[in-house]
């Protein structure tokens, strides 16, 4: 594998390790919610320093980065605080890796910086586009929602808009040239367009609710694809006395197409009112993973969805800036299962492919994956006694013996086991190892 494809991998971890495993979230609020990302602003916040490793062991780069990561093809977007460390964060810049260069090009730099909602970040005519919060995250009027665009092409960072008191958790999905977001506003909740080619925006659609009486409906997630769009719609009667949860899926000239109740995926009102962070519809297959602990993978049949997997709170899809309609990926993270297992999805035939990895040490457990839009799949694994707290240290991976398939249930589902490598990330609470491969689907 050329060293590009392991920086790129490696970094694509970061995104799933930062913001996917969001907790905690408890509000049986409508329009509320938080996250772990929120903890960040009450401690003095520093930059951490990341080598890059090829399959040799050898330091092939290095950045030192805060926060969220994002990996498009040939580089990765991440920001760092200029001063290293900060009480309170003031400005915040942003910066491309190039895997080909070895380059850290500075794009820009954004002030009284205070969360960016990576896992709604969109790729449009190679042009990242990212909601970033500003200002005091915690007061409506003083923060500010702000859309920014990285220029891949000319290596430029801009600010297209900006939302005075704009909600911070919000959702955003690319359709062709344009992008569907949503808002809250006074009076509900706002599903948005902004066309990337004129920078006209306008509202699609909105929906009532009541911040008082809880009454009314709002988005949760959008999900979308080559033909529809689908609203995951969160309604409730006063005082919520009844919530359900329910899927609207149009066209994408906003025709209505079905609607199906999805209030039986979480096992209470409390976790059907959780924000969203993962949620895809592809071929009537349905995954759903909020900010605190429900998951759910089912498939649509007639007006209901039902379970095809088993999930718990350990279960997660892959990261990915460019989802894959054809597949997913799954794992149980953070489970400590001996047996190592991950699955691939099959929108088209509905099958569930099953495969499992042990690094040379089986005492290794997996902590999290990703993918790229070329099908290249990293695994992240660590160890740490339960009961000594005994720590495995980092070693130099060979190239052959890493990966150990017991059990494969296609033969269209291979992994290469001579292109393993490790990563190490500096500083982090545990010792991290990183193993990486291809994923070929052909």
């Amino acid at each position: 594998m050329k060293q590009k494809q392991w920086v790129s991998m490696f970094l694509l971890f970061l995104l799933v390790f930062l913001s996917g495993c969001s907790g905690g979230a408890t509000s049986s609020s409508i329009s509320s919610g938080s996250s772990m990302n929120d903890a960040m602003f009450f401690e003095p916040q520093s930059n951490e320093l990341i080598s890059i490793y090829d399959i040799h062991h050898e330091v092939i780069g290095q950045i030192e980065h805060y926060g969220p990561i994002t990996q498009t093809d040939d580089s990765i977007i991440y920001a760092k605080i200029p001063t290293g460390t900060a009480n309170r964060i003031t400005e915040m810049d942003y910066y491309r890796y190039v895997f080909s260069t070895k380059e850290n090009i500075k794009l820009g730099t954004v002030e009284d910086w205070a969360y960016e909602a990576n896992y709604s970040n969109c790729l449009v005519n190679n042009h990242l586009y990212m909601l970033i919060t500003t200002g005091n995250i915690y007061d409506d009027s003083g923060r500010m929602r702000e859309l920014y665009t990285i220029d891949l092409n000319q290596d430029k960072m801009s600010k297209l808009f900006s939302v005075k008191g704009g909600y911070p958790y919000v959702a955003m999905e690319a359709v062709e040239n344009k992008l569907l977001m949503t808002d809250f506003t006074v009076t509900g909740c706002d599903l948005e367009e902004y066309d990337t080619e004129t920078g006209k925006k306008k509202t699609l659609m909105h929906f009532d609710y009541d911040n008082d009486t809880h009454e009314g409906a709002v988005i949760r997630q959008l999900a979308t694809d080559q033909n529809t769009v689908s609203l995951l719609m969160l309604e409730s009667t006063t005082n919520n006395e009844e919530v359900w949860l329910r899927l609207d899926t149009y066209d994408h000239d906003m025709n209505l197409l079905r609607s199906v109740d999805l209030s039986s995926i979480a096992p209470n009102d409390n976790e059907l009112c959780q924000l969203v962070g993962r949620f895809f519809v592809f071929n009537e297959d349905v995954y759903y993973e909020n900010f605190s602990s429900t998951r759910f993978l089912g498939k649509i049949e007639g007006d209901t969805v039902n379970p095809i997997m088993e999930t718990d709170v350990a279960f997660v899809t892959a990261a990915e800036l460019i989802k894959n309609e054809n597949t997913s990926l799954f794992y149980r993270t953070f489970s400590y299962d001996a047996e190592n297992a991950f699955y691939l999805l099959n929108h088209e035939n509905g099958t569930i492919k099953k495969a499992v990895f042990h690094a040379d040490d089986e005492r290794y457990n997996p902590i999290s994956f990703s993918r790229d839009t070329n099908n290249t799949l990293l695994i992240g694994m660590d160890y740490q006694d339960p009961n000594t707290g005994e720590e495995l240290p980092p070693g130099c991976i060979t190239s052959t013996s890493r990966i150990s398939i017991s059990r494969i249930i296609s033969r269209r589902y291979l992994m290469n086991s001579r292109q393993a490598g490790l990563f190490w990330q500096f500083r982090m609470p545990r010792r991290i190892s990183f193993w990486a491969f291809s994923l070929s689907m052909g």
